[in-house]
């Protein structure tokens, strides 16, 4: 497992990396221009350590918003 921490870590598209308690061991959150990078990544990893992975989902996130908690000019 720590292997596999490791390979996450370096990864340049790994953007979070969490160790969980529940259904999943980890979650890995990750960002790329394509969706044919996320399938290699994944790819990877299952090739890498298939002892270690079990079942991998999948959640995409196309667009992110933004919450902002303060009225306009609050601080002004």
């Amino acid at each position: 497992m720590e292997l596999l921490f490791t390979f996450l870590k370096i990864n340049p598209h790994t953007i979070h990396l969490i160790k969980t308690i529940g259904s999943w061991e980890i979650e890995v959150e990750m960002e790329s221009e394509t969706p044919e990078i996320v399938y290699s990544y994944i790819s990877e990893i299952k090739n890498r350590f298939p002892e270690v992975i079990n079942n991998i989902d999948l959640v995409t996130i196309t667009k992110e918003l933004k919450l902002d908690f303060f009225p306009e000019n609050y601080l002004s």
